[in-house]
Formats: structure tokens, sequence, C-alpha cells
């Protein structure tokens, strides 16, 4: 089994080098390296260029787009794909880096088995601290089970995030079933096309190996995006439920993933994006019978901001979602205030007991000091006496 691995870069020079030697390390005799640049100014490609060379890595491209293209990393996964020759797809970012043990590992599986797709594990670094945790869908891995039907496993699959390069694909299933991402002016795409093909494959696997660290909290990142970027959620949302075909599970699962980003994009909407963003989540919310969001809210949203919003949505209309939406972001700056407070409170309380620990040693430093005077004086009298003596 060889592997076409396609490697998405913008604007990431200063990471691209260890992206492509990691990509190296993990590769196997007849793998293919493809590198898509999407008109990078900061001399992405041409660290690239240098870093496969460095490796002599034989089977090897690097294509330099002449313009950046409107969205996100679609269009360049999609030319990625069109270049790819091998029996598997691994797609990669170019600020991240595989883990060859685990990577092979888990190749070695995926070759043992016939799944159409294959999930693994991954963990992320935050860019400016450089700590490294899990993802925020690790405690979902403790529900996979060997014994689940295909189903099933679809089932949690689409409860994972959705990003692409944690994944083995078989090309053929790609191929057969014309599997693309989103092409155009919108981001998150890897959304859809991870919903097109977990919809699609016959079978889904899962490995527990960590195959690659993605880096967050990085300047330029469409995760950090506050405006209407978010808005593009909708529409996959929409492309989404296109894909369901009335099928009552996956619609459920359609409205929690929906819930799922909603729930982050409520904290972090800017406030003059309020009301639209509102109207926008009421059209969606009110493109499903009520029915179904009573089944997708379940205990585990019901209890959540998002969970309230929804069913104000469901019982109101736009302007009910947006009073309520609102109130959440007043009581989440009121929160964040809060806790920068208790943050200062704590931080103040450290450097009055610090400032008294620091008082109290020079006071006694003093005190030696000036002990140490008085008998320097005593002394030097004594031996006066003595002489006089």
């Amino acid at each position: 089994m060889t592997v076409s691995f396609i490697i998405t870069t913008y604007e990431v020079a200063r990471f691209t080098e260890q992206c492509v030697n990691s990509v190296c390390d993990a590769a196997r005799d007849g793998d293919q390296i493809i590198v898509v640049d999407d008109c990078s100014e900061d001399g992405s490609a041409d660290v690239a260029r240098a870093a496969l060379r460095a490796r002599s890595f034989p089977n090897s491209t690097v294509v330099a787009l002449g313009e950046h293209t409107p969205g996100g990393v679609g269009i360049p996964a999609n030319i990625g794909m069109s270049h790819a020759r091998n029996d598997v797809v691994v797609f990669v970012d170019g600020d991240d880096w595989l883990h060859p043990g685990g990577f092979n590992a888990a190749r070695d599986a995926f070759e043992r088995g016939s799944a159409d797709v294959m999930i693994t594990r991954y963990d992320v670094q935050d860019t400016e601290t450089g700590h490294h945790a899990a993802p925020t869908d690790e405690y979902l891995w403790e529900s996979i089970a060997p014994s689940q039907t295909p189903a099933e496993r679809r089932d949690i699959a689409l409860k994972l995030n959705g990003v692409p390069w944690r994944k083995f694909y078989r090309r053929s299933f790609l191929q057969m079933h014309d599997l693309r991402f989103p092409e155009g002016d919108v981001f998150y795409e890897d959304n859809p096309f991870h919903w097109a093909t977990s919809i699609s494959a016959g079978s889904i696997a899962f490995s527990n190996e960590v195959t690659v660290t993605h880096r967050v909290n990085r300047a330029g990142q469409t995760l950090a995006a506050r405006g209407t970027e978010l808005f593009a959620f909708f529409e996959h949302y929409t492309a989404i439920l296109g894909l369901t075909e009335d099928d009552a599970s996956l619609r459920t699962s359609a409205a929690q993933w929906l819930m799922t980003n909603m729930a982050w994009h409520i904290d972090v909407i800017r406030p003059d994006l309020r009301l639209s963003y509102a109207v926008a989540a009421d059209r969606a919310i009110k493109a499903l019978p009520a029915e179904v969001w009573q089944a997708a809210l379940s205990d585990h949203f019901r209890f959540q901001p998002i969970g309230a919003l929804v069913e104000m949505a469901l019982e109101g209309s736009a302007p009910a979602f947006a009073a309520g939406l609102t109130l959440h972001s007043q009581m989440h700056n009121t929160s964040q205030l809060q806790g920068a407070m208790a943050g200062l409170e704590t931080k103040l309380a450290e450097l009055d007991d610090r400032s008294y620990w620091i008082h109290f040693e020079v006071t006694q430093a003093h005190r030696h000091a000036k002990a140490a005077t008085n008998q320097q004086l005593f002394d030097m009298l004594r031996a006066r006496a003595d002489k006089q003596t």
C-alpha cells in the first residue's frame, strides 16, 4: 500500500521545513509527497522545495499557485488530489508535523483492514506557549468499541472533529464517489467533506495512535475568526442536510453538529454581527422540525447556553434568539471580567505577600548589619580600653 501525502501551505514558512521532514520520516518506498502552496508571500514554497531536495525524496512535487485562491484549503486540497497517484491519500497541514511511529502503526492497521477511511488521534500545540493538549473531542474515543455496526461507527465519526489531516482515505473510494472539498469564498470547508466521506464510506476504522500534532493559536488561522467567516457554518449545514436524505438519525446528528459549532460562535461573534448571526441561526434552526431539535438537544446540550438559545428560537423568532445571544454575550464578558479580576486579586495578594517577606528580610538584614556595627564599635572601644590599662 502506497501513500500520497498532500501538504497544503499558506504563509507558514517558519514551520514548513519541520512539516516536510516529518512527512519524509514517515514515508516509505513508493510514497508520493505533493506540496500545494496557495501563493504564499513568505517563501513557504521555496522552503518546501529546499527541504525535499535536502532529503532527496524521489517522488515529490511542489505546486506553487500563481494567485491566492478564495476561501480556505478547499482548492489547494483538490489540486493535490488531482496529482495523487497512490493507493491512499493523507492530508497534512503545512504548519503541523507527523509522528512517524504512530503514523506507521496506524498505516499498518489500515493496510490490514478493508475500511474506506481511518480516523486517528492527534494532539494540539499552542503556538504561543508551546503547551501540548488533547483536542476537544478526545472524550469520544471512550465510546468506540470493536463490536459496533458501521452505522454506529459512522455516527461517532460525525461527532469527531472533521479535520482531514487525521485520516487515511482510500483513493479509489474518493474517486468512486467523486468526493472533493467545496470550492469558493468560504472557510471551514473540511466539514462538508468530512460528512460526505463519512456518509459515503462503507466502513470507517479508528486508530488509537496519535499520528500528528496540530498547531493552534497561530496568527492567521481561521479558528481565530470572530466575523462573517463564521456564517460559513450555516452554508455547510445546508449542504450537510442535503446529504442526509431524510434519515432521522443523520438529521439529528446534523443538528447536534450545528449546535456544537454555534456553542463557540456565541462566545466570539462580534457585537455588530449578533443580529445578522441570529437571523441566519434562526433560519437554520427552522430548516428542521422541532421534534428533530428536541431529539438533538438531549441532556448534553439542553443545559448549555446554546441549548437555551435554540429553544428560544424554536418558541419564538430571530429577535428572541438575538436577545438571548446579547444576554449570553454580556454574561460571558462579565464572567471573563470576573475571572480577570479574580486573577488580578490573586496576583495582588501574591505581591502583598512577597512585599511583606521582602520587608521582613530587609529589616532582618538591617538589624544584623546594625548588630554587626555595634559589635565592631564595642570591640574597638574595648581594644582602646585594654591599651590604656
